[in-house]
């Protein structure tokens, strides 16, 4: 078991991690005849589900840990985020955003482009961890939309009216 912890510690090229993620956002659509854009803000729950890598933490003596100290840390030693679970966070909040454009094919079939945006302030590393870890992200998504019941035209659609 230690040398495949070893082995693992020596052969790991970045640090990953899982999040199963809830976003709450709020938007504004503008439709014209056949496009439309999107665009959406708001604040997104996360939880770790997995995390794989390089860890470090207190101590010359564990399961898996090289024989000796890190960079300047003459107390640090790695090992595995399976040895040093307690040095991430596990619920943590986010800032989301992202601008949506949508070609409309036929009134059930779109062409959609989206820009996405999250942004992580707070650390997600525990905090007695040694390291304080922010992330910023961007992606780009493409693709189709199908929907089952044809959408109505603009024309076809009606205000409701409250008496």
């Amino acid at each position: 078991n230690d040398s495949r912890i070893i082995y693992e510690i020596n052969n790991q090229d970045a640090n990953r991690y899982s999040y199963f993620k809830i976003p709450l956002t709020i938007g504004y659509e503008l439709s014209f005849k056949r496009f439309s854009f999107e665009i959406n803000a708001g604040i997104e729950y996360s939880r770790l589900v997995k995390a794989s890598g390089v860890s470090f933490k207190k101590g010359y003596v564990d399961v898996g840990i090289r024989p000796y100290p890190y960079y300047f840390y003459n107390d640090m030693v790695a090992t595995t985020y399976s040895n040093n679970s307690q040095a991430l966070k596990i619920n943590n909040w986010n800032y989301v955003g992202n601008f949506i454009s949508r070609v409309r094919v036929t009134p059930s079939f779109d062409l959609y482009s989206s820009l996405n945006y999250q942004y992580q302030q707070q650390n997600i590393m525990s905090d007695s961890y040694l390291l304080e870890k922010t992330y910023k992200r961007f992606g780009f998504n493409f693709g189709a939309t199908y929907y089952l019941n044809s959408r109505l035209s603009l024309k076809d659609q009606v205000t409701p009216k409250f008496q």
